[in-house]
C-alpha cells in the first residue's frame, strides 16, 4: 500500500489531540482519568509526572495548574513535571487568558 498524499480534515495538523479547546491549548499527556501508583521503594522526590501540553504557535509560555494552584511553568516544547501526590487531581494548562479543558487524574499509594 501507498501512504496517502493528502491531509485529512479529520486529523489535527499540529499533533494536538482531538477535542482540544478552541484556542488550541490542551494537555496531551496524561489523558483524563489516568491512574498512577506511588512506588514505596522509590524516593518520593523521584516520582514525578511528565505533563505534555500542546499550544498554538506563538505561545511563549504555559502554566500547569493542579487543583487550582500553579505547579509549573515551561516554554516550548511545553514539557512540564509535577511531583506525584496521593489523591484525585484536576489538571489544566493555562497560557495567558486561554485555558485548556480540565483532566482528572488519580494517584494512590
Amino acid at each position: 500500500p501507498i501512504a496517502p498524499l493528502d491531509f485529512s480534515g479529520d486529523c489535527p495538523d499540529d499533533g494536538s489531540p482531538q477535542g482540544a479547546s478552541p484556542a488550541g491549548l490542551s494537555i496531551r499527556y496524561p489523558t483524563g482519568e489516568a491512574r498512577f501508583v506511588l512506588d514505596p521503594d522509590r524516593p518520593r522526590a523521584a516520582q514525578v509526572l511528565p505533563v505534555s501540553v500542546v499550544a498554538p504557535a506563538g505561545t511563549p509560555e504555559v502554566a500547569l495548574v493542579v487543583d487550582g494552584v500553579v505547579a509549573a511553568r515551561a516554554r516550548r516544547p511545553f514539557d512540564l513535571r509535577w511531583p506525584l501526590a496521593t489523591g484525585d487531581h484536576v489538571l489544566v494548562a493555562q497560557a495567558g487568558e486561554a485555558v485548556s479543558p480540565a483532566i482528572t487524574i488519580h494517584v494512590r499509594e
